[in-house]
């Protein structure tokens, strides 16, 4: 008989099913699975677990859990492709969603259901929706090595759906200046020890680890322009090294206000030297270490924002926001504007700032109007 039913109690059976001989002992080995339920149940389980075997698509359950999977999976297959801050923030995503949960839970065992009541209760446990998408991302990632690995045979992550709610309006979540803020701020911002810096974000939209790897040859004065070609990354120990661009777009030609031109040459001008050990970075410290983007935005950044009298909640990407938000807002294509942030494509652009888009409608509004009425 391939498998049978064995009656425990009212609604308890187990269903046992034979797997063959193992090739090693020549004994017989058997699947042993507690159905919880009624009979009707356990003929179910059984029916599937034959339908499987007969389809070529049966995986033995293994008695690996969840956390020690992951472990495995961090080390030797996300490890050695994903740059170190996204290795990182998948170890934490670990760490503090489910290590101490869903750690201990069977891989075999695990359910879309179960996954699915999971996000839930992180849900109400007020656990922000970005967290449960990068969960997700780690979760359908991982359980996919599970599939190569033979550990599983279907993916349940991929039949769970993660909430699209936002907590709150788009634009209540990306603080921007507007015209007369911004002009406030560029003001300011000239007074600032690497004040230029903030500048420089504002005028060009780039992201702070970008700008803060520029190096002078990077940058062409005479024809205003500048290359995205690396980024700043810190270490968790300590120390810093150079990374190429986050994406594939991210490697660009940006120009330059005039404006922006003439503080560069100034800078450039009176910047002290520094030994042939170090990059010549366009922002540095007095000992010719590039600069921190925390004490960047603890220093300057705070500063800039007291005397300007603008939201002290402003932060490094807001700079980067403000500049994408004031171009679209003043009629810019928005296909250009992805191209000037480094985006992969115009869709991301507009999802980002799609706070901006009932303004433009407008303005094409009135414009038709003007034309036609």
């Amino acid at each position: 008989m391939a498998g049978q039913i064995i009656k425990r109690s009212e609604r308890t059976w187990i269903v046992r099913v034979f797997l063959g001989r193992d090739p090693r002992t020549g004994k017989r080995k058997y699947l042993n699975k507690t159905v919880h339920g009624t009979k009707k149940d356990a003929q179910a389980y059984l029916n599937g677990v034959l339908r499987d075997q007969d389809l070529g698509r049966f995986v033995e359950p293994t008695k690996l859990r969840l956390d020690a999977f992951l472990a495995r999976w961090l080390e030797e297959v996300a490890r050695p492709k994903l740059r170190e801050s996204t290795f990182n923030g998948y170890s934490d995503v670990v760490r503090l969603y489910v290590r101490d949960s869903i750690g201990s839970q069977l891989l075999s065992e695990l359910t879309p259901f179960k996954l699915q009541s999971y996000y839930a209760k992180l849900s109400e446990q007020k656990v922000g929706i970005a967290s449960v998408k990068k969960l997700h991302v780690v979760l359908t990632s991982s359980l996919d090595q599970a599939l190569h690995w033979g550990l599983l045979a279907s993916n349940p992550a991929k039949s769970v759906k993660v909430a699209k709610v936002r907590s709150g309006l788009r634009e209540d979540k990306v603080r921007v200046l507007n015209p007369e803020e911004a002009k406030r701020f560029l003001e300011a911002a000239q007074d600032q020890h690497h004040g230029l810096a903030l500048i420089l974000a504002l005028s060009t939209g780039m992201r702070p680890g970008e700008y803060l790897a520029l190096l002078w040859k990077d940058i062409d004065l005479e024809n205003g322009r500048l290359v995205v070609q690396r980024s700043l990354y810190r270490v968790r120990k300590g120390g810093w090294r150079f990374e190429p661009p986050k994406t594939k777009g991210s490697h660009r030609t940006v120009t330059l206000p005039a404006g922006l031109v003439d503080l560069l040459r100034e800078h450039q001008a009176t910047q002290p030297e520094v030994g042939p050990e170090m990059p010549d970075l366009v922002f540095r410290t007095y000992t010719g270490q590039p600069v921190n983007a925390i004490n960047l935005r603890r220093h300057a950044l705070k500063r800039t924002l007291q005397n300007a009298q603008l939201d002290p909640r402003l932060h490094l990407y807001s700079l980067r926001h403000s500049h994408a938000t004031l171009l679209l807002q003043a009629g810019v294509n928005p296909k250009i504007v992805a191209e000037r942030l480094g985006h992969c494509s115009v869709h991301l652009t507009l999802d980002v700032y799609s706070h901006v888009i009932p303004s433009m409608q407008q303005e094409v509004a009135n414009k038709v109007d003007g034309l036609l009425f």
